[in-house]
């Protein structure tokens, strides 16, 4: 019995560790993806660029963003659910 408890105790020590490393990724990776997007805007800023065509770049840009990132967190919610 207590073997098995202990055991249980393991797993759920190693899974949530396992949860903390993917929240740290998904973390590290959406600040490089604001420190990206910050970069665009400086250099987008540079070269003169009508308001509206820059906002129309500025919201495409941002929307691809999103969906990069929906997507990959929907990847490490997968392989989160599938080391389970």
């Amino acid at each position: 019995m207590k073997a098995s408890q202990a055991w249980m105790e393991w797993l759920m020590k190693k899974r949530k560790a396992f949860d903390q490393r993917g929240d740290m990724a998904i973390a590290a990776w959406a600040e490089q993806q604001q420190r990206e997007m910050n970069i665009r805007v400086r250099r987008l800023s540079r070269s003169k660029i009508d308001p509206d065509e820059e906002r129309k770049i500025l919201a495409r840009e941002k929307k691809a963003s999103m969906e990069n990132f929906s997507t990959t967190l929907k990847r490490h919610t997968l392989v989160l659910k599938r080391g389970t």
